[in-house]
């Protein structure tokens, strides 16, 4: 069963109740507790629930909407100048250690963007490919960065292509059936190539301290939810071996300490976000303004310093998994 055929059985039998057990689409646990009520989308202030499975952990958003173009501004994931030199020096410092470990080859990410981390592998002598969801979403890429990248998500490649390497960053929680998703990955991966999922941690400190604020839930943009209890689940029914799972990520943990720490102290939701992204910069030079990019000052040090006690923890905020097609 997909996320959105349980979708439609949550629209026909309305909020699952506490009583009630539906199978997830994982692992067949139940996904009747609500863990997460009335979550705002700070793009469009709608309000939405997030569910969670008793046994592996996998969390949804409920209702899952048919259609998300107008939940992305057209600023998504395009921050400032200043963001930029920042998330592509880090990028850069990953692709590198990717490289040391995998050695070089043919690569294709999913849901690439701008291409930012297309560009770092391209750096490093990979042979790179992606796809974005629409030809808006992948114009920056193709006519600024000039990258190939295509519209249409995975029905855009060649089922016949075969890579050394499959990239998902930050992008599978963006899908409804992520199952899906892996399993056209391992068919476009070469025999003993590589997976790397890049994805939020539904276990991690951050999303028990924060809750419904925690920055990187980010609904309904993020369809789905993943432990690291559900990511072993699902790689079960793949062809692809579990290598590693790795919890640190310099360039998005301790970001999300602020940004859900701001969103906690009633700021308005990811404020600090939307500025970075060009959005609603106006009311940075009000006193509320001001005072957020005081505060921000102020917590850098100390998010930076529980960002690096939940990766000893293995809690981080984001998990980087590592996975092999099977020869």
């Amino acid at each position: 069963m997909t996320i959105r055929e349980v979708t439609e059985l949550l629209e026909t039998a309305g909020h699952p109740s506490p009583g009630t057990s539906r199978a997830c689409p994982m692992c067949s646990g139940s996904m009747s507790q609500i863990s997460i009520p009335d979550v705002k989308d700070y793009v469009t202030g709608e309000t939405f629930q997030v569910f969670r499975c008793a046994v592996c952990g996998l969390g949804y958003t409920w209702p899952q909407p048919s259609e998300l173009n107008r939940y992305y501004t057209p600023t998504y994931r395009r921050y400032s100048p200043f963001a930029w030199v920042l998330l592509s020096a880090f990028y850069h410092l990953r692709v590198k250690r990717w490289t040391r470990l995998l050695g070089k080859g043919s690569a294709l990410e999913i849901g690439c963007g701008d291409g930012r981390m297309l560009q770092a592998l391209r750096h490093q002598g990979w042979e790179v490919v992606g796809v974005e969801r629409t030809a808006a979403a992948a114009r920056v890429a193709v006519s600024v960065n000039r990258l190939p990248v295509f519209a249409g998500g995975l029905q855009a490649i060649n089922p016949r292509a075969k890579f050394d390497l499959v990239l998902l960053f930050h992008s599978l929680e963006h899908v409804p059936d992520p199952l899906s998703v892996l399993t056209q990955c391992a068919q476009l991966l070469k025999p003993g190539g590589k997976l790397i999922v890049a994805v939020p941690n539904f276990q991690s400190w951050q999303a028990r301290v924060f809750g419904g604020s925690w920055f990187h839930l980010d609904v309904p943009r993020h369809l789905t939810h993943f432990s690291p209890q559900s990511l072993r689940s699902t790689l079960k029914t793949t062809s692809l071996r579990l290598d590693s799972i790795r919890y640190t990520s310099w360039e998005h943990d301790p970001y999300g300490w602020v940004q859900s720490t701001l969103n906690r102290m009633g700021f308005r939701q990811n404020l600090l976000t939307k500025w970075l992204m060009g959005v609603d910069r106006a009311s940075i030079g009000t006193p509320v303004g001001l005072t957020m990019l005081l505060m921000t000052l102020v917590l850098v040090v100390p998010s930076l310093a529980v960002a690096v006690g939940s990766w000893l923890a293995r809690a981080g905020a984001v998990m980087e998994l590592l996975a092999t097609k099977e020869e």
